[in-house]
């Protein structure tokens, strides 16, 4: 809902930064007469510092996920590479005479870490 108060976010969401304290404004040209030169008006030197802030906050937050991002591919990438190693290992093969079942419950345990 775009009517609705928003939090102020230092996180990037969906490729883009989301603050409830920050507005922009467009105006329309209306008469060619004056020059865009004419119209600059300088920002504040707080403005400066706060804009200047911000950005830095957002590059850093930015480059923190990217991080985050390639951490995480290579956990994924290692984890493949740990299941292509290990699932054969566990294939029964035809002639082992001593094949037991286990429960599900059991197995689930197991792989969760949660057997004593």
């Amino acid at each position: 809902d775009d009517d609705a108060p928003t939090k102020s976010y230092k996180k990037v969401k969906g490729g883009y930064f989301k603050s409830s304290n920050c507005y922009f404004l467009t105006y329309v040209r209306r008469s060619a007469r004056i020059k865009y030169a004419e119209m600059e008006t300088p920002l504040p030197e707080h403005l400066k510092v706060w804009v200047d802030q911000e950005n830095e906050t957002f590059e850093r937050t930015a480059a923190q996920t990217v991080e985050q991002k390639e951490k995480l591919e290579d956990a994924i990438v290692e984890h493949k590479q740990f299941c292509k190693q290990t699932i054969p290992q566990l294939e029964a093969k035809a002639n082992d005479d001593k094949l037991y079942w286990i429960s599900l419950e059991w197995l689930q345990k197991w792989v969760r870490g949660e057997m004593e």
